[in-house]
């Protein structure tokens, strides 16, 4: 595998690992994912701001 490839494969398991992280900054008390059963469609801040701060970071991958 060349550098590029390997820095690339890196960068996606970071953004997967934190993807997966931002649930443990979920409230438990938030009512939009007791009704969807998603963490992405909730409306807490934290999980929130991770999972755009991945998809800004995506983009640019």
């Amino acid at each position: 595998m060349d550098t590029a490839t390997e820095l690339a494969s890196f960068v996606h398991a970071r953004l997967d690992e934190e993807g997966r992280d931002a649930v443990l900054f979920h409230e438990l008390d938030c009512p939009v994912s007791h009704t969807t059963g998603r963490i992405s469609r909730c409306g807490c801040s934290c999980p929130a701001r991770i999972l755009a701060r991945i998809e800004r970071t995506a983009e640019h991958a």
